[in-house]
């Protein structure tokens, strides 16, 4: 600051400063020129003047009439450099604060949108399934056709497809076989034991307990005075992705309990049985699960030869109740 390159004599300000105008300061009797260039110093030690723009500096800082005689030229740096530095305290403070509100409003956003997203997901994947169903009530009317473009409209819908949260998970989800398009895909997934004589195959139900343990339930009908027979089949699934939204579900079977309540449990290779399933579409209301040909690539189109690779679960909301209902509980 210019204003504050002039010097003055301790204890002598109060008595130099006339309050309200400018300035000055009496000379001493004896006194040096000052040099031809008119821009040095002065070498006195008692020559030095506060100017009045000083004193309304300073009057102006602290919001009032402040007279020179109350400006000490030491200490008025000192409040300058405290003001400026509070000032940028203040101000990175500030930014700091709607910066961190932004960061939150973000936030918000981004979980609205997420929130609508799913929302209108599952409101189309419910859609879907609802006109699914009602086709495959008896005498509805649906021509197979009808059933594979329903099937073709679900697999082509937005999903998380994210198969491995839905078994790696500690929340058990149960589904029902909806509908499938062959005998061999049942037998791919199943016991095959519904093959025998006077054996009707009532239901399919599929269960993902969590960490990756799968339990499927065959319930089959015996002709007759004879009731119905559950079996079951438990072991451990893999997920790995493929190309696109395609997942690569390998399951492999280490226990199975026969309509007669007796345990096979895995220990030979005779004993163990694996299977792999490509996974079109997967949430909680529903999975797509595609046979793969012998050859394990990717078929050019799921449902070829009429949906006849195709196993369709959908969600279960009482296991317990529907089993109870086909006297298998």
């Amino acid at each position: 600051f210019p204003l504050l390159a002039k010097k003055v004599k301790r204890g002598k300000l109060a008595k130099n400063v006339v309050p309200g105008g400018a300035s000055s300061v009496s000379k001493p009797k004896e006194t040096r020129k000052r040099s031809s260039g008119g821009g040095g110093k002065s070498s006195g030690r008692g020559e030095g003047a506060v100017s009045s723009a000083l004193a309304d500096w300073a009057s102006s800082q602290q919001g009032g009439d402040v007279s020179a005689a109350e400006v000490d030229e030491p200490s008025t740096l000192s409040q300058v450099i405290e003001s400026v530095s509070e000032d940028v305290k203040n101000e990175f403070t500030t930014l700091k604060s709607e910066k961190q509100k932004g960061s939150k409003n973000n936030r918000r956003i981004k979980q609205a949108a997420r929130q609508a997203e799913d929302e209108k997901r599952s409101a189309m994947v419910e859609s879907t399934l609802e006109g699914l169903e009602e086709m495959l009530v008896e005498k509805s009317g649906a021509t197979l056709d009808d059933i594979i473009g329903q099937v073709r409209k679900l697999i082509s819908l937005p999903s998380d497809n994210n198969l491995r949260t839905l078994t790696a998970g500690t929340k058990p989800l149960n589904y029902r076989l909806a509908w499938v398009g062959s005998d061999d895909a049942i037998c791919h997934v199943g016991t095959g034991l519904h093959k025998v004589p006077l054996a009707r195959l009532q239901e399919i139900f599929m269960t993902c307990k969590g960490r990756n343990r799968v339990e499927l339930l065959e319930v089959i009908r015996i002709l007759g005075p004879f009731p119905n027979v559950r079996n079951t089949l438990q072991g451990d699934s893999v997920v790995s992705p493929s190309s696109g939204d395609l997942s690569n579900w390998k399951i492999t079977y280490d226990s199975m309990i026969d309509g007669t309540g007796k345990e096979i449990l895995a220990g030979e290779d005779d004993n163990v049985r694996s299977f792999n399933l490509q996974v079109y579409f997967s949430s909680e209301e529903a999975i797509v699960a595609v046979v793969p040909p012998e050859s394990s690539n990717v078929r050019s189109d799921p449902l070829e030869e009429n949906g006849a690779n195709v196993l369709v679960f959908v969600r279960e909301d009482d296991l317990d109740l529907a089993l109870q209902k086909m006297r298998v509980d």
